[in-house]
């Protein structure tokens, strides 16, 4: 039973680091992330807010912003529900709107 839990772990961590890089690949071609995707990557939100990749990682940081750091992530990549980002201007409404 735990080989088959431990197993299903090594899946997970692969599949979620496979997440990772292609939304890396999607992020560096426009156009590529379909317009109906619920998850938005970090240069996607500053874009739509107007604000730099690095200001949208520091409201994340200081939990201003809700984000999803995959797991077996040790860089710096975060995914953003659309719906987190809407609470998130709501809530700060001196953030411009896209």
């Amino acid at each position: 039973m735990n080989l088959i839990l431990d197993e299903m772990k090594q899946q997970t961590q692969l599949l979620t680091k496979i997440m990772v890089l292609l939304n890396k690949i999607c992020e560096s071609i426009p156009g590529v992330l379909p317009e109906e995707s619920n998850l938005l990557t970090v240069s996607q939100v500053a874009k739509k807010i107007k604000k730099s990749p690095l200001t949208v990682r520091r409201y994340i940081k200081n939990k201003a912003l809700k984000a999803i750091k995959p797991k077996g992530n040790k860089q710096n990549h975060y995914l953003i529900e659309k719906n987190s980002l809407e609470q998130f201007l709501r809530s700060n409404k001196h953030v411009n709107q896209y």
